[in-house]
């Protein structure tokens, strides 16, 4: 089968108690308009319609509530482990929706079942989100917190934002998002949520707030010409007052560019 054009997929945000799911697409459904997409939850089998017409958040939410899935993230892959984008105009195939805890406790079926995720090579580039993309999120409100050194306090306002509900990276600790802030469409931001969902709200505070003093440490190291200059970005922190619980996300701007990482954290 052919590969799909973007190589990163995640549904869901905010991960509590995930459970795997083996999704599959009908064959019998590729003639005509109506499609159907078999999903294999457990023991149950659920079976979700759609057309052509039907985009990805609204597949999504069938998926969600036949399935009786709240706040759980899962993976899509086809039978060769590359990632699947969900859309109404996706052909008819085999596809496998997994999440770690699941994984973990049906090891033996996954070994057997389960495709494994190819890792992207040092240096990837990922594929960033169109304004399509982005038209086809949700305007959520949101409060922007910034650290202001001079004042040494906290200052915030509201924002609306679009967030793009795939991470196209993930580390040991954060997950990474595109994000657009409203009243700024030029430019491109990344916000990271914790893997950890039950992590300390005020960490994200602390990392933005350390960061605003490294950035001018860092400026002031460059004061003095040295051989290789050192720079920060400005960090912020925004909460998502439109969603249960409010989550919080750490956001940065997006930085264009191949990385390389040097140390172990």
């Amino acid at each position: 089968s052919a590969s799909p054009a973007h190589k990163s997929f995640r549904l869901g945000m905010d991960s509590n108690s995930p459970q795997d799911i083996v999704a599959s697409s009908s064959n019998a459904a590729t003639k005509s308009k109506k499609k159907v997409l078999i999903v294999h939850s457990g023991d149950a089998i659920k079976r979700i319609a759609y057309t052509e017409n039907t985009n990805s958040i609204a597949l999504e939410r069938s998926i969600r509530r036949e399935c009786n899935i709240k706040d759980e993230s899962f993976c899509m892959f086809d039978q060769d482990g590359d990632n699947v984008v969900l859309d109404g105009k996706m052909e008819p195939c085999e596809i496998w929706i997994t999440t770690q805890d699941d994984v973990k406790a049906n090891a033996s079926l996954a070994k057997k079942k389960m495709p494994t995720k190819k890792a992207p090579k040092e240096g990837d580039q990922p594929v960033l989100p169109t304004n399509e993309d982005f038209e086809n999120c949700p305007e959520e409100n949101a409060i922007f917190h910034v650290f202001e050194l001079k004042a040494l306090k906290w200052k915030q306002s509201p924002i609306k934002v679009r967030l793009i509900p795939t991470h196209f990276a993930s580390g040991k600790f954060r997950r990474a998002h595109f994000l657009k802030i409203s009243h700024d469409q030029e430019t491109l931001y990344v916000a990271k949520t914790s893997i950890e969902p039950e992590e300390d709200s005020e960490i994200y505070f602390q990392d933005a707030e350390t960061q605003v003093y490294a950035l001018q440490y860092a400026e002031l190291f460059n004061s003095y010409e040295p051989p290789k200059k050192v720079q920060f970005l400005e960090a912020f922190v925004i909460v998502l007052s439109d969603r249960p619980n409010s989550p919080l996300w750490a956001v940065e701007k997006f930085i264009h560019g191949s990385y390389r990482k040097h140390n172990n954290s």
